[in-house]
């Protein structure tokens, strides 16, 4: 018998995979194209997975990204979602850089978590930060294909840095939705769809995410949403935005 996490699972991903617009629209084309009823769902949905104790959480400026890859280099289909998204959502990302220590996202892409664990420690000591969310294993427990640590001031609910690892292990197709999810994770919608999705949605190979992704992070950038607010502040601005009651 199915547990009850299943059920969750496996009905996000029914609603991931049905009634989208097509893949081809931009992230704000995205939204606008979802009829009302959908639209309204996506907003709210979008607005509980940024939700924090802190309000939103969010980076001053669009964060430089740092790329660790093996030194086989890494799959170019991870490294196509992160451009895309970038592309489809312009601002919303930095540049890349070649120095962690100017990028506020850092990714690491290797087959051994050590080297990430290992800077992740010295991040957290040198940020004296007083809050983070992260983790590193499924329910059941078991290592994920992926992980995002995001640390924040939760006072001014803002981001200083965030930590991405992503197995080099896994499937092009894992760690393309790696990519995809825990970027817009980084930035602060953490409870878009984790790691325990990502496996039903590796069997779905005709299933595009970016455009949902790019959606979210539209949202999480605007501009008239800030550090802090209240989510009752941000259902109110979208439903006026893309006229919904």
């Amino acid at each position: 018998m199915a547990t009850i996490a299943d059920w969750l699972i496996l009905a996000g991903v029914a609603g991931l995979l049905s009634g989208e617009p097509p893949p081809e629209a931009n992230a704000e084309g995205y939204i606008r194209a979802l009829i009302p009823e959908q639209r309204l769902v996506f907003i709210v949905k979008y607005a509980a997975a940024a939700w924090t104790y802190s309000g939103f959480i969010k980076f001053r400026q669009p964060p430089a990204i740092y790329l660790r890859c093996p030194t086989t280099g890494c799959d170019p289909h991870p490294l196509r979602i992160l451009d895309d998204l970038r592309s489809r959502v312009p601002g919303a990302y930095g540049a890349r850089g070649a120095e962690p220590d100017t990028a506020q996202i850092e990714i690491y892409v290797a087959t051994d978590p050590v080297e990430f664990d290992k800077r992740d420690l010295e991040v957290d000591k040198a940020l004296h930060i007083d809050a983070h969310i992260g983790s590193k294993f499924l329910l059941p427990p078991r290592p994920a294909p992926c992980r995002t640590t995001i640390y924040f001031d939760q006072k001014r609910s803002t981001i200083e840095k965030t930590m991405i690892f992503i197995d080099s292990d896994a499937s092009p197709r894992m760690q393309s939705l790696c990519m995809g999810f825990e970027l817009v994770r980084a930035i602060g919608a953490i409870n878009v769809a984790g790691p325990l999705f990502y496996h039903e949605f590796e069997k779905h190979s005709g299933y595009d995410p970016l455009p949902y992704l790019a959606a979210n992070v539209f949202l999480h950038t605007s501009t008239e949403i800030h550090a802090g607010d209240p989510v009752e502040k941000a259902l109110a601005i979208f439903k006026d935005r893309y006229g919904l009651q």
